[in-house]
């Protein structure tokens, strides 16, 4: 069982005392987890690890250097394309999957720029808020954001205008904000159960989510325990609720990342990824659950190094690993593609 899902049937007054009888198997998680977090382990390791759970019998973790061989080829059966030097784009998770410890390092970043100058498409996917997205979707070198995970796009785009060029940010809203007095239920109900958790500081920039910050600015981070919990009272106000390496992300629509990302391709591009030869020409580069419907949809799917502290919490977890960790990971997705591409 997924330690981030909650027994059904507990009453939405239950408090924390409630769980206790959790702790055990959480103890048990973490003796797990801190196993394949080894700095001496190999992903053959966690492939091994990974086969022990019923639901991963035939799933295989790889290095991303076989990514390399079998390049916009068919990762599940290993059958090349004829032409493997196309691919078309990067989609990548921006917290601990380009940042790291919450900067952005100069070799993400120059591998960002030689990305998009290379001319293929490059969209950040990210539970990041609006606000933030406009800066962006304005000012980094992408061609496109999905925010709050999933509630929508933005992009700049150019229009001839007088006989110039002007270039504008398109913003695609995909759901409808909730109302203020619903968010603040679903806090209050939270701060009165978890008293060390905190509103996510970048709350004031979003329109359809809350977020519940358990690792960024709170110190110590929250127990696998209290997020949990956190996640159990979203679910039970009608919220969908996501875990990334940071927040609890909660929200009311039927949406989520790949939701976004598909309209996205869809209508601004007319790439239907659901197509087989389209998906294979796309790599996802994220970190955390909340990246899993990315993940599993995507035959290219990477993780960076630090995405292995959450695998056996993932019911789908990527399909290559980088040696790296969090923006060193994400410059070799980048170095895997330009070399690719050349």
């Amino acid at each position: 069982m997924n330690y981030l899902q909650v027994k059904k049937g507990y009453k939405n007054n239950s408090t924390i005392q409630d769980y206790t009888k959790w702790i055990p198997y959480f103890i048990k998680f973490f003796q797990k987890r801190n196993k394949i977090m080894t700095k001496n382990q190999n992903v053959g390791d966690d492939v091994k690890k990974i086969e022990s759970f019923e639901s991963f019998e035939s799933f295989k973790i790889k290095s991303i250097s076989e990514l390399s061989d079998l390049a916009a080829g068919d990762l599940a059966t290993g059958c090349l394309v004829d032409d493997r030097r196309s691919w078309r784009g990067v989609l990548f998770d921006i917290d601990d999957t380009f940042t790291t410890a919450g900067k952005i390092e100069a070799t993400a970043f120059s591998s960002l720029w030689k990305l998009y100058q290379s001319g293929i498409k490059v969209v950040a996917v990210t539970g990041r808020p609006a606000g933030m997205c406009d800066h962006i979707a304005r000012m980094w070198p992408i061609n496109a954001v999905v925010g709050e995970n999933g509630a929508f796009y933005f992009m700049m785009q150019e229009v001839m205008q007088e006989g110039k060029i002007r270039k504008f940010l398109f913003k695609r809203y995909l759901c409808s904000p909730p109302s203020k007095e619903r968010v603040m239920e679903v806090w209050k109900c939270i701060e009165s159960q978890i008293p060390r958790a905190r509103i996510a500081s970048d709350q004031n920039y979003r329109e359809f989510d809350l977020a519940i910050d358990f690792g960024e600015d709170v110190s110590p981070a929250l127990s696998p325990l209290e997020i949990a919990r956190i996640v159990e009272i979203f679910q039970s106000h009608g919220a969908r609720a996501k875990v990334s390496s940071i927040h609890v992300n909660g929200w009311w629509g039927d949406y989520d990342k790949l939701s976004a990302v598909k309209i996205l391709f869809k209508e601004q591009w007319q790439v239907d990824l659901d197509n087989a030869d389209e998906n294979l020409r796309y790599i996802f580069c994220g970190d955390s659950p909340n990246d899993e419907p990315m993940f599993r949809f995507f035959k290219n799917s990477v993780g960076v190094q630090n995405v292995k502290r959450f695998l056996q919490s993932m019911q789908f977890p990527p399909r290559y690993i980088t040696d790296a960790s969090c923006g060193e990971g994400f410059a070799e997705v980048v170095n895997l593609v330009l070399r690719d591409n050349a």
